[in-house]
């Protein structure tokens, strides 16, 4: 039996997950704490963000720091921890759920320590971090909230001891090195890459054999729900949209 996350996604929101250990207040399509204002939800993306601490991630990673109480020793890379959140969320979520030893096999397992994977190469790659925060001027906390990545000249370290579907392991095989990476997520999963060259103006889009036709990327903030939604020529537009709120 596979462990669906996206079920136990939907069936237990995460502005509700969030909202039963602090207060939050509905601000458009987000959730803002009341009493620690720097604390956003975004249902769309399934998302939380906590700029004065630093923080950011999915429904897992809140119940794994403030729900199981591991706080900064948190770390979504570690299988039996991962697993622990969650047993608890599925709990709580009223799903039944077998016991998986075997669960870092799980192609959504991969997807999700790729994704992470390629925004720590960004955040240890001094010219891509110098793009983003310089050239592009993006705060810090955008750069998170996007989950932006990059792509590096050896892309083993990216694919080891992952059980990535070929397509995701062919993508990133003929995806350009030096190239800014955009995260599309959809639901809070991967669905797609695009990059940027961070020196000239390149784009790149996969073939579309491997990963089929180009998908809409939409910021962090980007909800259903919206009344308003703006369109924009490109994926830094729409995050530099983000980040003015």
């Amino acid at each position: 039996m596979s462990i669906d996350l996206e079920q136990i996604r939907s069936t237990y929101p995460i502005e509700q997950i969030v909202g039963e250990k602090f207060a939050l207040k509905r601000m458009g399509t987000r959730y803002v704490g009341v009493e620690h204002d720097s604390l956003v939800v975004t249902p769309q993306t399934g998302q939380y963000f906590w700029n004065s601490r630093g923080e950011y991630g999915d429904a897992f990673d809140f119940a794994g720091r403030h729900l199981l109480g591991y706080d900064n020793r948190w770390n979504n890379r570690d299988p039996a921890m991962f697993m622990e959140a969650v047993r608890y969320l599925a709990q709580r979520a009223g799903i039944a759920i077998e016991t998986q030893n075997d669960f870092h096999k799980s192609f959504a397992w991969a997807e999700r320590q790729l994704v992470h994977r390629l925004h720590e190469t960004l955040l240890n790659t001094p010219a891509a971090l110098e793009y983003v925060t310089q050239t592009r001027g993006w705060q810090p906390s955008t750069v998170k909230a996007a989950r932006l990545g990059f792509m590096p000249q050896d892309k083993r370290p990216l694919l080891a001891d992952l059980n990535l579907p070929d397509k995701w392991r062919m993508a990133v095989g003929k995806f350009p090195a030096g190239m800014l990476v955009y995260i599309h997520l959809e639901q809070g999963r991967l669905a797609y890459l695009s990059g940027r060259s961070i020196i000239g103006k390149q784009h790149y889009n996969p073939p579309r054999e491997i990963l089929g036709e180009r998908r809409p990327y939409s910021n962090h903030l980007y909800s259903t729900d919206a009344e308003q939604a703006v369109l924009v020529e490109g994926q830094a537009d729409a995050i530099t949209f983000g980040e003015w709120g």
